[in-house]
């Protein structure tokens, strides 16, 4: 019994609409809890003010007043290894879909090393993440995140068939 709750929660994919209720209940935890917005890029910002002297880094919105979000991207770690672990053990995945077949492992790498680069530099210059426009934003009717979360769609769209284009030719 226990190890078919595990499988439901941890190995099998959750139904679009138990996720996005999930994602939304954490939106409102949030903000009812804390009077704080879902931030993952901002917290990755705090991260690398620690360890960095960059005048970007010093920004007010990384310093001390953001400590929660370091306990929130703490968090999502751990929620991940341990979702890892309860589901059977590491490996790799195919998350990379039909791609997987024609590249290398390396350059799946490079290529996934390569895009959350360019993904942090993009949020970055879009004033928030995914998770801070699409879900927040709109949330909060921002027309702003409502744009972005267009850009967001259509950069992702475009990146994808140029992709398939260059790697899988018809």
């Amino acid at each position: 019994m226990l190890r078919g709750m595990i499988d439901a929660v941890f190995v099998n994919p959750w139904p679009w609409w138990a996720a996005g209720a999930g994602i939304g209940l954490v939106v409102v935890a949030l903000a009812a809890l804390a009077s704080r917005p879902l931030s993952v890029t901002t917290g990755l910002g705090s991260v690398c003010a620690m360890a960095s002297n960059l005048p970007y880094l010093k920004r007010s919105e990384f310093g001390a007043s953001g400590r929660w979000r370091l306990e929130f991207l703490a968090a999502v770690v751990a929620g991940a290894a341990l979702s890892g672990w309860l589901s059977g053990g590491w490996g790799s995945g195919q998350a990379m879909g039909s791609l997987a077949a024609v590249l290398s492992q390396p350059l799946q790498i490079a290529v996934l090393a390569g895009g959350g680069v360019l993904i942090g530099f993009g949020a970055r210059m879009a004033g928030g993440c995914t998770s801070g426009h699409s879900i927040m934003g709109t949330s909060l009717g921002a027309p702003s995140s409502f744009l972005a979360t267009a850009m967001f769609m259509l950069g992702g769209a475009a990146a994808t068939n140029a992709l398939f284009a260059i790697v899988v030719p018809s």
